[in-house]
């Protein structure tokens, strides 16, 4: 990227291109990522019950957290020095000082995580009161004025005056939090991504309503290109101009809405897409759905040091680029078919798998 972001290193021939690429992304994959969990979470716990939720979360989270804590973050730690030592950068070491309580430990890309543990715990207590309002009828206002938003063409528009409060007053402008940086996050970063879980959780409740999000899914992605270009416009004021207390009211306020529209409608046309067209069994797609943890868990240090060993290399950035994604992707499925998939790490991670005779590409 072009512009400063908190990474072990920067490009030595860094390109607009990525810059783009990471606010399209960034925009919306975490936002997404916590509606499905939300979802599947209230799934698990009417399966199981809140004792069995409990114990399946913090065997599939809690456990993987924990130990990600004690062997991820220091490796990431170390690779992070030695991206420093080949291309410094104060503010980036500025960050890397020894933290001086528990609550500034690094988590890295282990906020997920931490985020989905609190947001499990609160669920479980919420689930618990949720079957004795059921019982008695005191929800069913809410799930009236719950379906009507979600059968509406407006709700990434009304939905996002609920979350954009959170963003306000944000560490890094279009962000709740610093995720990632200390064990401790602000209630605002929590609040923000916990609103998404709170949707798909309570999107869960009737099952026609996953099928009303397939409607206007043009329409979301034609609305999450101006969204996109309003979000950008608020941070070219704020960040890179010459901002004042006005702009940032007027100009930083309708970016921060714009992006917080831009997230909820690539969820809502994103899901309605695949709902559309790809609601069938793929054993394809379902051995890449059970390896996406080993990746997401296994994939920072092993990015970063290939970063850093290609960083000077006098060719192409997206040359550079494609090679330190094939050389991940390429290790990482390996390590998950031989060492992760059959074993305990797996089992820890996905459940117990057994080896098919099948190919992958058999359906």
């Amino acid at each position: 990227m072009e512009n400063w972001s908190p990474w072990c290193l920067r490009d030595g021939s860094p390109n607009a291109a990525f810059d783009i690429f990471v606010v399209v992304v960034h925009g919306f994959r975490m936002q997404l990522f916590f509606f499905l969990s939300g979802y599947f979470a209230r799934l698990v716990f009417l399966r199981r019950g809140a004792g069995g939720f409990l114990k399946h979360r913090g065997r599939r989270i809690g456990i993987p957290f924990a130990i990600g804590l004690v062997t991820l973050v220091p490796v990431i730690l170390v690779i992070w020095v030695w991206g420093q030592s080949v291309a410094p950068d104060p503010l980036i070491r500025e960050m890397m000082e020894d933290p001086t309580s528990v609550w500034q430990y690094p988590t890295f890309h282990l906020w997920f995580l931490e985020c989905l543990l609190v947001f499990c715990a609160v669920a479980t207590l919420w689930g618990y009161f949720e079957k004795r309002l059921d019982a008695a009828g005191k929800l069913a206002a809410l799930d009236r004025c719950f379906g009507r938003v979600v059968r509406s063409w407006w709700k990434p528009f009304a939905l996002s005056l609920l979350v954009v409060p959170f963003l306000i007053d944000g560490p890094i402008y279009g962000e709740a939090d610093a995720v990632g940086e200390s064990l401790l996050m602000r209630p605002e970063g929590l609040l923000y991504q916990g609103a998404f879980f709170a949707f798909g959780w309570w999107l869960h409740r009737d099952a026609s309503w996953m099928k009303e999000l397939q409607r206007f899914r043009g329409f979301y992605f034609l609305c999450a290109i101006p969204a996109l270009l309003v979000f950008i416009w608020g941070f070219s004021v704020v960040e890179l101009g010459d901002a004042n207390v006005e702009s940032y009211l007027t100009v930083g306020g309708l970016g921060l809405l714009g992006s917080c529209v831009y997230a909820w409608a690539m969820i809502f046309g994103l899901t309605g897409f695949f709902l559309q067209r790809g609601a069938g069994h793929s054993c394809r797609a379902r051995y890449f759905a059970d390896s996406s943890y080993w990746f997401y868990l296994a994939h920072l240090p092993l990015v970063c040091g290939l970063q850093i060993l290609v960083h000077d290399w006098p060719v192409s950035v997206f040359l550079k680029f494609g090679l330190v994604m094939v050389v991940a992707t390429a290790w990482l499925l390996a390590t998950y078919e031989r060492l992760v998939r059959y074993s305990f790490i797996g089992s820890a991670l996905n459940g117990p798998r057994k080896r098919e005779t099948r190919s992958m590409d058999s359906e």
